[in-house]
């Protein structure tokens, strides 16, 4: 294939590069701006500060529950891998929905 079908085929193709954690803040339509990191760093903060507090809890109240005795390790591990899951599937899409005006404002 010549050079000049390989980018006919490419032209209106738009690639886009993600830098941190601006994917939880940019739209899916890239010709959004992208909002100041100030902003994205107290939405972050103010997400994940609960979200620790919340699941440090429920993991404390389980391991007292539960007659077992997770390493610091383990407990730290559980706590970090649920955070994130729920900041990359349940918290960031709906907080970033809510903020929005304000966000890119």
């Amino acid at each position: 294939m010549h050079i000049s079908k390989v980018l006919s085929l490419v032209e209106d193709d738009q690639f886009f590069v993600h830098n941190g954690l601006d994917f939880w803040f940019t739209p899916e339509e890239a010709k959004a701006k992208i909002p100041t990191k100030w902003k994205q760093f107290l939405i972050t903060w103010s997400a994940i500060f609960p979200l620790v507090l919340t699941i440090s809890a429920l993991v404390d109240w389980l391991t007292t529950t539960i007659p077992i005795n997770p390493s610091h390790e383990l407990k730290v591990l559980s706590i970090t891998f649920l955070v994130v899951l729920m900041m990359v599937y349940v918290v960031m899409p709906r907080y970033t929905k809510l903020v929005h005006q304000w966000l890119f404002s």
